[in-house]
């Protein structure tokens, strides 16, 4: 994620070094370089010396650049985008989601303008995600047979809406560091996201869909998810040393990464211990006799036994992590071979809540299952689910106090 430093490196066999750098400059300007010279006592002392000037040059440059206004965006966020990346509380995959975004969709469009620029026109940012989402960008293509640029699909709100969150954060850093007085982005206004509407299921759909995926090997994470409310990650980060048999419970303790990193939940409340129903319970010693199998078929007994007690719940017959990409096409298999219509794997977790809830488990339970930071999250995800429940309760009670007449 480090950006490589710009110039060059010269180091002779006497010990002579010689470094350069190049200041971009504007249209009408005659190139400026910037060049240190200097010898060590032996090539290898050579190297080392002219790199620390070249990092000298760099930072003499970034200081010019910056100080003369003349900084461009995409020479900004770069700088940002390693910044961000020595973050203790960023996730690597977040920064790579940040650097994808900025580079299609904010570099080619405005990277060009300085900073001061779009300090003092922000409209040219607003004009940005007007194109975006009227006509989407010019890509180049990559096919050397059908050469030259061609348009892409319009970008949806709740794209642009993430472009301007990403650039937006990474302008307010600016400020801070007093590179600009205001943030551009505070006098943008973005587009709205249309909101993903949330299905859930009732109790005979649970039923159809976890029938369907009996024979495949989605039917555990299926399971996990619309009984406890288990995020597609979660379920796929599994260890078996997360599971205790004997107590019937499970810890999440990590997630899968659509990359396959295996990464810590991002708050204490994610990283919790759930009680299991006893048909997952089952489910689950079924997979670790199935998985157990694959393993002692390549390996010796005590050499499977030790790979399943340090590996994944759900893996591969050499206990590689699944793929996230394949999953989602699997289950949408599965939800059409129930009949439950169009399905996301994220809805079994709404499912698990909503049922829950209209069950009469109390709200505290259900956001500490859930992970949730607190339990106003949880009723105003679930509003419509609380509500049914408030109605049930008033009926429970109504029968309770008419005991009061019938007792007369």
């Amino acid at each position: 994620m480090r950006p490589r430093q710009r110039g060059s490196i010269q180091v002779a066999g006497d010990g002579t070094w010689r470094v350069h750098i190049d200041f971009p400059r504007q249209s009408g300007e005659r190139r400026k370089q910037l060049t240190r010279r200097g010898r060590s006592e032996s090539p290898e002392q050579a190297r080392i010396a002219a790199e620390v000037a070249l990092k000298a040059l760099n930072d003499e440059r970034a200081s010019h650049h910056v100080l003369s206004g003349r900084e461009s965006l995409a020479s900004y966020l770069e700088r940002w985008l390693e910044f961000t990346a020595e973050r203790d509380d960023v996730r690597a995959t977040t920064v790579a989601r940040y650097r994808q975004l900025l580079e299609l969709h904010v570099v080619p469009a405005v990277g060009k303008y300085t900073l001061k620029k779009i300090e003092d026109e922000p409209e040219i940012v607003q004009r940005a995600y007007t194109r975006a989402r009227r006509e989407g960008k010019k890509v180049r293509s990559k096919n050397p047979a059908t050469p030259g640029a061609k348009e892409s699909a319009p970008l949806t709100g709740r794209t642009v809406l993430h472009v301007h969150r990403v650039l937006s954060s990474a302008l307010k850093q600016a400020v801070r560091w007093k590179l600009i007085r205001m943030n551009p982005c505070d006098a943008v206004i973005p587009p709205s996201a249309k909101r993903i509407e949330m299905r859930t299921l009732d109790a005979p759909e649970v039923r159809q869909l976890v029938a369907a995926s009996e024979s495949s090997r989605l039917h555990g994470p299926i399971v996990l998810a619309v009984s406890v409310g288990l995020r597609r990650g979660e379920a796929l980060g599994l260890k078996w040393g997360d599971v205790d048999f004997e107590r019937g419970t499970l810890s999440v303790q990590r997630s899968l990464q659509p990359g396959g990193e295996l990464v810590e939940p991002k708050t204490t409340r994610s990283r919790r211990t759930i009680a299991l129903p006893p048909y997952a319970l089952d489910v689950l010693r079924g997979y670790r006799e199935e998985q157990y199998g694959w393993f002692k078929a390549s390996m010796s007994e005590l050499e499977a036994r030790r790979r399943q007690k340090d590996g994944l719940v759900f893996s591969g017959p050499q206990g590689e992590p699944w793929k996230a990409a394949s999953i989602a096409t699997l289950f949408r298999g599965i939800a059409k071979r129930a009949g439950v219509g169009h399905l996301r794997f994220h809805d079994l977790r709404h499912t698990a809540a909503s049922l829950m809830i209209e069950r009469g488990v109390p709200i505290t339970t259900v956001a500490e299952t859930l992970g949730h930071a607190n339990t106003a999250t949880t009723m105003s995800v679930y509003a419509h689910s609380v509500k049914g429940a408030e109605d049930l309760a008033a009926k429970a009670m109504d029968n309770v106090l008419k005991g009061v007449i019938d007792a007369r």
